[in-house]
């Protein structure tokens, strides 16, 4: 077992206690060594809820980065490059006639070029894998 996976277990555990080496066993004033499993283990209720509460609330900004308009021009490929640019473009200039001037859109314009680019590189057309 990793000293990842014995972390893992610890960090969940009620007998877990910080000092100046890190995780330690309270009980034992030492680091995780067993394998596979600690005989001492009591699952702490609140830090395992907490833990979850956490890996889902990662787990939820992952999908939302995944689904962001950027991300979705990177994967793209070239057509994908082209339509961020073209939104960036757009959005500039009614704002720019409007008398507005967004930061944003040449940032925008940027990523989609990036991924214009990348598509190009890849051979990817239109975010499809061949």
């Amino acid at each position: 077992m990793t000293r990842q996976e014995q972390l893992a277990f610890c960090r969940i555990c009620h007998n877990r206690q910080m000092s100046k080496q890190g995780l330690i066993c309270k009980l034992t004033a030492a680091k995780a060594d067993f394998d596979p499993e600690c005989d001492q283990f009591e699952l702490d209720e609140k830090a395992h809820l907490k833990r979850q509460a956490r890996e889902a609330e990662l787990a939820e900004r992952e999908a939302a980065a995944d689904s962001s308009l950027e991300a979705q021009g990177l994967k793209g490929g070239v057509l994908g490059g082209i339509a961020i640019m073209a939104v960036a473009l757009i959005w500039f200039f009614v704002a720019y006639e409007g008398g507005v001037i967004f930061f944003y859109p040449p940032i925008l314009f940027m990523i989609g070029f990036w991924g214009f680019i990348k598509g190009l590189i890849d051979g990817n057309v239109s975010g499809k894998k061949h």
